[in-house]
Formats: structure tokens, sequence, C-alpha cells
């Protein structure tokens, strides 16, 4: 008779086993795709790690081996332990193009967040009135919203952040990821509750929490995802914890319906109405409208943080700047006021704006989706079912055929040309294009898709809060040089690098600068 640790050694045998077959399955179905790091049974492995620690180098060297073509890697990011990456605008474009019959854009969120264990059967993204309640009343309503947010950024900034007579040290991303949940949630909840402090620290926790959870998920055997679910997911604790400040005010918004109906012009104008207005019957419920608010805070307090801090970080760093964007806001607001339509008419913010986003950004690996059968781009390069493959995001923003000394920050990079100024000994161009017309220069502002400018995503599926990101980051990057000074530790001219973890991307977590109250 067999030991105990026969077993155990039998057991761990025809696990490997298994694991090597279909290791060899998977990879036998995208052989044709060349790859960047080892593609052997350990050596792929290794390589995953080392795309997690040191992803975007292992996506240069893809783009600059393959221009036009495709590449891939080993991850842990994918449950075929694959993501391949396209390289170009042409390819990005097909991506752009494609249906979702044949490439879903939900579907590696859920893979990387690990939503079938750490969300369960209750998953927020799986209605699609979800992302319909982000593109149609979300974004109409930024505009009438915006004063309210506007307010509450005054009075978080004043609050969390105090002007002070001397130089005062803090930590951009702690100091920062309070504001924005502050901020963001004025637009989704409104008062008093955005300013309540157990509320909101729930929500800046969660996110932490949750990458950690999918991590450890991801990494764990198949038949053992339950327990390491079980273990370490706060999904369920959050939702619960939310539902004691939410549910009377969603519970008061259903009676509204009841009473009233649908037309009722006396409901309040947030996330709450508009994702109610959206839901099917069945889906007006408290426990539904947590949960999506829950995801939608995870998607915009992370991401806000970060792109503000860099901001900031460059703002501190080229202090040469500064005063161009204040005589622009100073202008600016002194016709229009703090409005959505103000927000419109910082040129210069908001491409010193797309300017960091172009140097920092969120992501290395943009538009990822998912297979849901073989999809063929323009190329021939085959993305077999099942597979994931986004776009070379991080990599084709330092692309020199595309832009024009990448290397180089150049806040008036995305200025229309008739605003664009003489800058660095470079004779730039003017144009004729109305002034007074603000709807003639979207088309260069950061909200707007470009294949050549990706931070967003591309096509229809792109970023659907991004016109809210957008004019947050602006109301507050406005507010901060009216009102602040601000420099880097020991008057540094550079700004402090970012962290890479996989495809992801922040600043610092660390990193500080010295804020004191702007001198006239």
């Amino acid at each position: 008779m067999l030991s105990p640790a026969a077993y155990v050694g039998l057991a761990v045998a025809g696990w490997l086993s298994y694991q090597w077959y279909w290791f060899r399955q998977n990879l036998k179905k995208v052989s044709a795709i060349p790859t960047i790091g080892s593609d052997g049974f350990i050596g792929s492995y290794l390589s995953a790690w080392k795309y997690f620690v040191s992803g975007h180098k292992m996506i240069e060297e893809g783009y600059r081996k393959y221009p036009g073509g495709a590449f891939k890697v080993a991850t842990f990011e994918t449950p075929s332990r694959w993501l391949i990456i396209v390289v170009g605008p042409k390819l990005s474009d097909d991506i752009r193009k494609a249906s979702d019959d044949y490439l879903a854009s939900n579907e590696p969120t859920i893979d990387a967040l690990q939503m079938d264990y750490t969300f369960g059967t209750d998953r927020p993204h799986t209605a699609a009135h979800h992302m319909q309640m982000f593109s149609r009343p979300m974004t109409r309503n930024i505009a009438a919203r915006f004063p309210d947010v506007q307010d509450e950024v005054v009075n978080s900034f004043k609050e969390l952040l105090p002007a002070s007579e001397d130089w005062t040290s803090y930590t951009v991303m702690e100091t920062i990821l309070p504001i924005v949940t502050r901020t963001s949630n004025c637009f989704f909840v409104g008062l008093p509750l955005c300013r309540n402090r157990e509320y909101c620290l729930t929500l800046e926790q969660f996110a932490v929490r949750l990458m950690m959870s999918a991590y450890a998920i991801t990494l764990s055997p198949s038949f053992f995802r339950p327990i390491v679910a079980a273990l370490t997911t706060n999904v369920h604790t959050t939702q619960k914890k939310l539902r004691s400040f939410l549910g009377p005010i969603i519970q008061d918004r259903l009676r509204m319906y009841e009473d009233s109906g649908e037309d009722n012009e006396e409901k309040p104008n947030d996330m709450i109405t508009w994702l109610l207005d959206l839901a099917s019957e069945d889906l007006r419920t408290t426990e539904d409208v947590v949960a999506r608010l829950l995801i939608s805070n995870f998607a915009a307090i992370h991401t806000t943080t970060i792109s503000l801090s860099d901001v900031l970080f460059h703002l501190a760093a080229y202090q040469e700047y500064i005063e161009p964007l204040r005589s622009e806001i100073d202008s600016v607001i002194s016709t229009y006021g703090w409005s959505k339509e103000s927000m419109v008419r910082l040129h210069k913010l908001d491409s010193f704006m797309k300017e960091v986003g172009r140097m920092r950004g969120v992501n290395n690996v943009t538009s990822q989706r998912k297979a849901l059968r073989d999809f063929t781009f323009s190329n021939g390069v085959v993305v077999p079912k099942g597979f994931t493959v986004g776009i070379a995001s991080s990599a084709q923003h330092y692309d020199s055929t595309i832009y024009e000394e990448p290397e180089l920050f150049n806040p008036n990079r995305f200025l229309p040309e008739r605003l664009q100024e003489k800058h660095d000994g470079r004779n730039l161009a003017t144009s004729t294009e109305n002034d007074n017309d603000p709807s003639s220069q979207v088309k260069h502002q950061m909200v707007s898709l470009d294949t050549n400018y990706i931070l967003f995503g591309v096509g229809r599926h792109a970023c659907p809060g991004r016109f809210f990101a957008v004019n947050e980051l602006k109301g507050m990057a406005a507010y901060i040089l009216l009102n602040y000074d601000l420099k880097l530790p020991n008057d540094e001219k550079v700004p402090p690098p970012g962290q890479h973890f996989g495809s992801a991307r922040s600043p610092n977590p660390s990193a500080k600068i010295l804020f004191r109250k702007r001198r006239t």
C-alpha cells in the first residue's frame, strides 16, 4: 500500500503533467506569433514574473522588433497565460473596428480581476445599462453638475491640503487620493455622503485589496481558487458596509419611482438615479446599485489619482510652464466662470495634461480584448479564440515616426496650431481656427480618440468615463495652479520615475511635492 507521501507525489505529478499538456496545447495555437521572453514550460513562468516586474521593457523590445506586427508575452494576467500585443496604428484600427462577436472588451477585466471569484455571480459588469450610464446620462450631466463638483474641489483642498505660508511637504498620491474620492463622489452620490470619511475610506481601501486578491487567485491552482478567494477578497464585506450608507438613499429613491414614476423631475441628478433610470425592473435593487457604484468608483478613483499626481509632478518639475497656464486659467475663468465650457477652453492646460498622459499614462497595454472566436488582423496575424490581445500603447507613445522628439516633454505638443508658441528654439505654425468656437478644438483635446494617442483606448469601447475624468482633472489642476506654488524636493527638475506592474503603471507612491500658498 502506498504511503501518504506517495499519494501526494502522484497527485503533484498528475497535476504537473496536466499543466504541461495544457501549456503545450495553448502554445501550439499561437506558435506563429513571436515571443518576447521564453516560451518553454518552465521558462514561460519565469518570463511571466519578469513581465510582472518590468513588463514595459519587454513591450518596448517587442515594439522595436516587430513594427506593424504582433508579439506575445507570458503573463499571469490572462487565463491562457499569454498576452498578444499588436504594434502600430493600423492594427489598433483593426481592434477599433472589430465587432463584439469577435473581440470582447469586458472579458479581460473579468479575467484580470478574477471576478468569477471576487464578485461571484453578482458581477456588476454583466448588464448593458451600466456602460450606457457612463456614455449617456453621466456624460450629458457633466455641465449641469460641474459647479457642484468644483465646489467640492475647493472644500476638499482647503481641508486636506491647506495652503500654508511656508513650504510644506506632502506625499502626493496619499494626499490626492481622498480629494479625488470626495470630488468624484460629489458627482456620483452628492452631499453629504461624499464628505463622510468612513464611506470614502471604504472605497479607497477596496481597490488595493481587490488587486491583491485577484493576483493571489490568479497564481493559485484552479482547484484551490475558491479557498483563496474566500480568504483574500473584501468585495462582499465592502458591499455590506456600503449598503449601510447607500441603502436608505436607494430605498427612498425607489419609493419615489413607485409614487411618481420615472418622469419625476424632482429626482436627484446623480449616479443612483442614472442607474435606476436605465435598469430593468429586476435590477432596481439596493444590492445591484451598490455593486455598480463600487465598480464605478474602482474604475474612477485610482486612475484619476494617478493622472493628477503625474500632472503635479510635471508642474513641479517644469516651473517655466506655470505662469502661462495661470494666465490662461485667469483669462478663461474671469470670462466663463468655473464651468464645463471654461474647461473646454483651457487649451494649454489640456495640452499639458495630454502630454503628461502620453509620457506616463496608466497602462502599458490598452484596449485589451478577448477573442470569442478566431480573429484575423489585416496583416494576417490570427488571435485564436480564448486569447487576449491589446495595443502596445506606452511604446507607441514614444515612437519617433509618430511623435517628433518623443523623449522631450513638450506641453505645447497637442495645442491647436494657432495657439502653439515658440518654444525651445522651434518655430511652430499658426492657423486661423475659430477662437470663439470650442467645438472646433475638440479634435485636439485629451478626450478625443486617435489611433496614435491611445491613453483611453480606441473605438466605441474606449474609456466611457474619460469626459468626466478629464474635466475633473482640469478643475483640480486649475485650482491648484491658482492657489498654490509647488516644487519638487531639493528643487529637482525631473519628475520622479514611476512604477510598473505587468501591464499597469503608477507614480511612485512615496514621492513628495512641496506646496505653499501662492505668492503673487
